[in-house]
């Protein structure tokens, strides 16, 4: 990984789609044990996403090193309360993960989302994404809903988390 160049963030692209879904896939069916119902709610997401992307409100990211994606983070308005962000599909390839490169993708979606003068920037994750959870708490972000939840052929437990922009 040291010859690696520096790894940069880019707009989402065209041929991106594929790369998201395909790496959203892989990892959440071969290391966290999501089975196939995963693929309809990513398929679900990126939809979503493509809906969104003249808002400006949205920021579409894609963290690239050597010409290849290697994660991404999409904040989009919120389905449910307009003057909110949420954050999706957020995503780091393992070899990069502990490298701040997650926390910079963070940041320039919270930057942007206050430029765009929205209140708040909520997400939702699983208890057992602790590096995830790590991440948010250190930008501020609170827990506001925790439950159990049986998706993708597992019980889990949810948390809803929040921060206000002011």
């Amino acid at each position: 990984m040291s010859d690696d160049p520096a790894p940069s963030l880019r707009p989402f692209g065209p041929g991106d789609g594929d790369w998201l879904r395909a790496v959203h896939l892989d990892h959440y069916q071969r290391v966290e044990g999501f089975d196939a119902s995963f693929a309809a709610a990513v398929d679900s997401a990126i939809a979503s996403l493509h809906v969104r992307a003249h808002d400006p409100r949205s920021l579409f990211q894609i963290a690239e090193a050597g010409g290849v994606p290697r994660g991404s983070l999409f904040l989009a308005p919120d389905d449910h309360h307009d003057a909110a962000g949420r954050l999706r599909l957020f995503y780091l390839d393992p070899a990069l993960r502990g490298s701040g490169l997650g926390g910079r993708m963070l940041d320039r979606a919270l930057d942007h989302a206050r430029a765009m003068d929205l209140e708040r920037v909520v997400v939702s994750t699983f208890t057992r994404h602790a590096a995830a959870l790590t991440l948010y708490h250190r930008r501020g972000f609170a827990e506001e809903r925790r439950r159990p939840v049986h998706a993708f052929g597992q019980a889990l437990e949810q948390v809803d988390l929040g921060r206000g922009l002011a």
